[in-house]
């Protein structure tokens, strides 16, 4: 058990490292496409996962977003269809995951994703299941609000994905 948590420690300490020394090209990264949301994820204990935009050598877990469209609901209601994926590169097979979604500009603003998909070692979640967010939802109209801009303004820079929580199989 020691090993093992000495490995996580290692693992930890190598992407904080990481992330100091790298020199980034420009002082903010500008994403045009949503299919450029990238967080690369490294387990923090048992339960925990520590994730950056930062490229990162051996992640436990790649969270993409690969389904980000705009829809016509009806005549007066418009919505957004989206959901991340998981790319699961640990050496267990994941049951469900829980990925937030929160805008850089607005951290209360957030929703949480259920991946409930079985994914064996070096798997990716697909998009089939997605979620809806309506603008004639009142609980969801700041969401609504923030991705709409983001979506005019192309700056998808400004979401981020965060692994709440893995469940493996036993």
């Amino acid at each position: 058990m020691k090993s093992i948590t000495y490995i996580f420690d290692l693992k930890l300490i190598a992407l904080a490292l990481s992330c100091f020394f790298a020199t980034p090209a420009k002082a903010e990264i500008l994403l045009s496409r949503h299919s450029e949301v990238v967080f690369n994820c490294a387990q923090d204990g048992p339960t925990a996962y520590f994730c950056t935009n930062l490229k990162v050598s051996n992640p436990d877990i790649i969270l993409k977003l690969p389904r980000f469209e705009r829809r016509k609901i009806s005549t007066y209601v418009d919505a957004f269809r989206i959901m991340p994926s998981l790319t699961n590169l640990t050496s267990n097979t994941i049951r469900v995951a829980k990925v937030r979604l929160t805008l850089w500009d607005q951290s209360e603003i957030s929703h949480d994703f259920i991946i409930n998909q079985k994914l064996i070692p070096n798997s990716t979640s697909d998009t089939k299941l997605s979620y809806l967010i309506r603008s004639d939802v009142p609980a969801q109209a700041a969401l609504y609000s923030g991705l709409t801009s983001i979506s005019k303004k192309s700056s998808y820079n400004q979401i981020i994905l965060e692994l709440i929580e893995v469940k493996y199989k036993k």
